[in-house]
Parts: C-alpha cells; structure tokens; sequence
C-alpha cells in the first residue's frame, strides 16, 4: 500500500483495524509505522530526508538505524524536543522489549554489565564529528532530573557519557565546553569502586582540558584524546615543550618578566595536571635555557639557583649558561655583533667557574687579542679548527709581523687553552722559526739567551734553524 500510493496515513490506518480485531502480533509493526508517520509528517522534520524513507525501507533499518533517523539534522535549539517527543520514547520501547528478551551482554567504556543505551552511543558518534554544543544541551538537559526525563539510567551512565564525548572529540578550540559539559554533572555518591574510578577520571579530564587549554594558547594545540597517551611518548611531549619556549621567545615584543613568571606557573601546571611523568628539573632546565635564548640574563640568574620547588646542580646550571654562551658565539656573523655581547653576559652569570672563564678566555682571545695582532677569525671559522696552535700560528706568520709581540702571542695562547710548560715552548719555537725565515738577527739572539736560561730545547732547535738559514 505505502509503494504504490505514498499514503502512509492509509496504512496506518489498516493496521489500527487490524489492532482493532485483535491480531495483538501486529503492534510492535503498528509501533514502527506511528514512528515513522511522526517523523514523516511533524513539522520539525528535514522534509527532503523524511519524504524518501519508505515504510520498506524504514523496515530494513536496525532499531539504533531508526533512533538516529529520528535524530538526523537536528540543532541545538530543537535537539531535547525531538528526543522527548521521539527518540527518548522509542529507546525505551526497544529496550524494555530487549530485556525481556534476556539479550542484553554489553559493556560500557569503564567495563560494566549494563547496556549501552541508544542515547549514549548516538551521543559518543555526535562528539566524533566534533559537534559538542549539542552534546552539551543534551547533557544538561539529561542530568537536570533522572527520574523526569528518563535521558540516562542513572548519574554513573551520564557521567559516563560525558567523559567519552569530550575525549572522542578532535577539536582544539572548545575548552570552554568541554568545561561546560562536566560542570553539567552530578555530583557522585557512593565509595564503590566504580565511583572512585569515576571520580578520578572526572579529576584527570579536568586538568587535562585546562592543559588543553593552556598548549592551545601557547600556540601549540592538541585534541583531548592527546592526553590519554601523553605517557607513551615521552619525547614527544618533551619536544611539546621545547616548542612552546620556541614560540614564546620569537613573540613580538619580547615578553616582559612578569610574562615569563606566568610561564613559569603554567609550566608547573601542565607537568602537574598532564604530564606528570616528566622530571620537574627538566621543565626547569627547560625553561631556563629558554630565558637565555630570549636574552633574559638577570632572570636567568634567578631560576639557575632553582625555585622553591625544584633546584638546579651547580654543575647542570654552569652547562646551560656554557651552551648558551657557545650558540651565541658561533651563530655571530661578526666579531662586533650583539651575539657577541649576548655571550659574554651569559658567562658574566658565573664569573668564578673555571670553564665559565676559559670560555670567556676564548671569546676575548679571538675578538680582542687577535685582530690587535692582525688576526681576524670568525666564530664559525674557528669552531672547525680542532688545534688551537693553528690559530697561534696565524697570528705569528701574519703580515703585519706580529711575532715581534712575544708576551701578546704568548697572552693569546693561553686564552685559547696552551698554558702547560711545553705548549708554551712550543709557541716560542714558532715565532723562534718565524723569526730566522725573517733573518731577524735581534730575535733569534734573544731567544737563543732565553732558551740557555730555561733550558728550553724548542727553541734552541729554532737557533740551529736560523743558523744553517743564514749560511746556506
């Protein structure tokens, strides 16, 4: 009858009549055919979507099939008004005839032996596609009287419900109601053991949304879910967050102390409430090489000395502001740029520590020391020399004769490392030898005195040099 005339008014009808004399088998088909007229004919229905479902069709559906067809296109303002008037309703009717029925063996997402409702699995496939704002009017709405609106079984179900809707939805941007829908809940009673579970994975999301929320204004956005497996990847979350200190320092204008303070706390809170597996000295080795790279020198004081919390090695401390100094150094593109400046004042933190100091050597040597002796090395030029002598050697054989400067090349040397006996002597045989290629006569006499008194055999060898020089 519905194929060939479309009036499902009429077929409605024959089966009232058949109610009427008594064929009771009939009224479960009675039940699905009153539902689809309603869907068919009421007014807050897609019309397009309703007028190509046949009662042929409408038969083949599963019973969950035709719950979400009653549910298709529906918005925030009219989502609890179909549910009452409809999907609510029908669920119940199915379920009622299911349990009679004794075939009932799901398990809900905190392992449970009770059924996952019709309204639970429709609203975990709504928070797939991202559309929380219906989940959140449904929630509300379904957590306002249980015994009313029949939307949940109970409290442990809605609540439930609502973890597996904010964790299953992708979106990086609806903190606030994903906050939202847990505010909704009930509060739990009970200590059971599934009440326990329950309330602290209802403590878990809520620091995670705030985390969420706090990576989402740090320019580093992640769904929910990312939380779940967070521990799995250790790494990963680590170069979390090396990228937030990244983007924090490259913000124009550079954030002001207080800005970094905040960060500091945040930091402290993501550790505290998402990623508690990370060591709290990392975050603040993390932090701190964060404020050097950013130029915040006399912050950077503060925290190396570690915080109320957490402190820091005077070892681990020395080898950041060294790193520091170092990245500063070889990315300068010359010997009078800010880089330059930048790394001196991250040694000037630790002024006392020897390796602090024979880096400050190094710097001095090769931006002072050198070029006064005629001698120009880039930083990156020097990083690929592996000798400093090399570099000694440069300066005794430039052209501007800087070997006549015996006490500056030896001063020199001694800040790029060479301060044992030999090594000295090494330095003086070099400029003994450049001294005889000169045939400087004055040189080579002072040098031989001064190898006779010390008994220094390197540059008694540079006098033999200079005289097979001289008479050949």
């Amino acid at each position: 009858m519905d194929d060939f005339s479309g009036q499902l008014d009429n077929c409605l009808s024959f089966l009232e009549f058949a109610l009427h004399k008594g064929l009771s088998e009939l009224q479960q088909f009675h039940q699905d055919v009153l539902y689809l007229y309603q869907i068919i004919y009421s007014d807050d229905s897609d019309g397009e979507t309703s007028s190509n479902m046949s009662l042929a069709k409408w038969g083949e559906l599963s019973d969950y099939d035709k719950f979400k067809f009653m549910l298709k296109g529906v918005k925030e303002e009219n989502v609890n008004e179909r549910l009452r008037n409809r999907a609510i309703p029908f669920m119940h009717g199915k379920l009622h005839m299911v349990s009679l029925s004794g075939d009932i063996s799901l398990l809900d997402s905190a392992n449970q032996n009770i059924e996952k409702s019709f309204l639970v699995r429709w609203l975990t496939e709504t928070a797939l596609v991202n559309k929380l704002n219906i989940c959140l009017v449904v929630i509300e709405e379904g957590c306002r009287n249980f015994q009313s609106n029949a939307y949940f079984k109970s409290d442990v179900e809605a609540i439930d419900c609502a973890l597996q809707c904010i964790y299953l939805s992708t979106v990086t941007d609806r903190w606030s109601t994903m906050a939202s829908i847990l505010s909704k809940l009930p509060p739990l009673h009970g200590t059971t053991i599934q009440i326990v579970n329950l309330e602290r994975r209802l403590r878990l999301a809520e620091g995670h949304i705030e985390a969420g929320r706090l990576l989402a204004f740090y320019q580093v956005p992640k769904p929910l879910n990312f939380f779940v497996e967070a521990e799995s990847d250790e790494k990963g979350v680590k170069q979390i967050i090396r990228l937030i200190l990244s983007k924090f320092i490259r913000r124009q204008p550079s954030r002001s102390d207080s800005e970094w303070a905040t960060m500091w706390r945040d930091m402290q809170y993501l550790r505290e409430k998402a990623f508690p597996f990370l060591d709290l000295e990392y975050i603040l080795v993390e932090f701190c090489r964060g404020l050097l790279k950013a130029g915040k020198f006399s912050l950077a004081r503060n925290y190396l000395k570690g915080t109320s919390s957490v402190s820091l090695a005077s070892e681990k401390a020395e080898s950041l502001v060294i790193q520091a100094a170092r990245d500063y150094f070889f990315s300068a593109s010359s010997l009078s740029c800010s880089e330059i400046w930048n790394a001196r004042e991250c040694l000037n933190l630790y002024p006392n520590s020897a390796n602090v100091k024979a880096e400050a050597d190094i710097i001095d040597a090769l931006t002072v020391k050198l070029p006064n002796l005629g001698v120009n090395i880039l930083p990156m030029q020097f990083r690929q020399i592996k000798d400093p002598m090399e570099i000694v050697k440069m300066a005794i054989t430039s052209p501007t004769g800087a070997y006549f400067h015996v006490d500056e090349l030896i001063e020199v040397a001694r800040l790029l490392g060479l301060r044992s006996a030999n090594e000295i002597a090494a330095v003086e045989e070099a400029i003994a030898r450049e001294a005889a290629v000169s045939g400087d006569l004055q040189y080579i006499y002072y040098f031989f005195l001064l190898s006779t008194c010390h008994s220094y055999p390197y540059i008694i060898r540079a006098y033999f040099i200079f005289f097979v020089y001289i008479y050949t």
